[in-house]
């Protein structure tokens, strides 16, 4: 669980694809997205909009047009920018991950491909 700018995002997404999830997923399970949002909502110190979208001042480096180029193909990316199209401005993406025994393994026999 936590706020994440694309390239976090993506590497969760790829290691255990079906098991995270953000508030904007409505597949989200209901007793996650409780988990979630309080989580937020201690994280920000107020109740927080159903989008899960937090801000944090960050600097990015990695809006070169070559490098957005290469994140622009990524299928993960593509479904981060739709949840969150300000990313470059500041703005995470609170996501939760469920993660069993099943997942770890799963995860790590993906790493090793």
């Amino acid at each position: 669980m936590g706020c994440a700018y694309p390239h976090s995002f993506i590497a969760f997404m790829k290691q255990f694809e079906g098991n995270t999830w953000t508030l904007k997923n409505h597949k989200i399970p209901t007793q996650l997205k409780s988990i979630l949002t309080n989580f937020l909502e201690r994280k920000t110190g107020n109740s927080v909009t159903t989008d899960g979208i937090v801000a944090v001042p960050t600097l990015h480096n990695e809006q070169t047009p070559a490098h957005l180029s290469r994140l622009n193909n990524n299928p993960y990316y593509q479904s981060y920018i739709q949840q969150n199209p300000d990313w470059v401005k500041g703005y995470t993406l609170a996501f939760i991950t469920q993660v069993s025994w099943y997942s770890l393994l799963k995860g790590f026999l993906k790493s090793k491909r």
